[in-house]
């Protein structure tokens, strides 16, 4: 190996390290104050529980640092309760626009919220991976909004139930 690959490769384990220590429900309670005032986060408050809000943030949380540090994406049974969440969400008349802005700022909050949990020279580690950990942020949104954007479209599909009538209302 070289002299810059094993430069590489312990950064990489250094950061693995640090990634690993760090707390998913931590991070998920340093997020919600910086989201909780958010428009799209009071809408989501209106039509779920705020515990259920609280988990859905540590799920997202846990699921972004395992992929971090195991390299693994979230599983089909993650996706499918992403793709379920975003059903509701079309159901309940939130705008699919306002779902996908709230993840994307939920993306940036958690990098942030990872970042203040991290001691000064586990932020050395992170820094040098800043670029790294944004194309993992990058490529789950791109996941979020693939789950979003079906489920939009296939309640748009569903017939509504407002637009029949009986034959006894005819």
């Amino acid at each position: 190996m070289t002299d810059r690959s094993e430069r590489a490769a312990a950064a990489t384990a250094a950061l693995g390290d640090v990634l690993e220590r760090t707390d998913a429900d931590a991070v998920a309670q340093r997020m919600e104050p910086l989201l909780g005032h958010t428009p799209e986060y009071l809408r989501s408050a209106r039509d779920r529980e705020v515990p259920a809000l609280r988990a859905s943030l540590r799920r997202h949380a846990g699921l972004l640092l395992h992929w971090m540090v195991s390299g693994t994406p979230p599983d089909s049974y993650a996706l499918s309760e992403m793709y379920e969440r975003a059903r509701e969400c079309a159901a309940a008349g939130q705008p699919l626009d306002g779902g996908l802005l709230f993840h994307r700022r939920a993306a940036r909050v958690f990098w942030d919220a990872v970042l203040g949990l991290a001691t000064e020279e586990e932020r050395v580690h992170l820094a040098d991976w800043t670029g790294q950990g944004q194309r993992h942020l990058d490529t789950y949104l791109d996941l979020v909004v693939r789950m979003f954007t079906q489920a939009y479209a296939d309640h748009a599909d569903l017939p509504s139930t407002g637009t029949f009538t009986s034959e006894s209302e005819q």
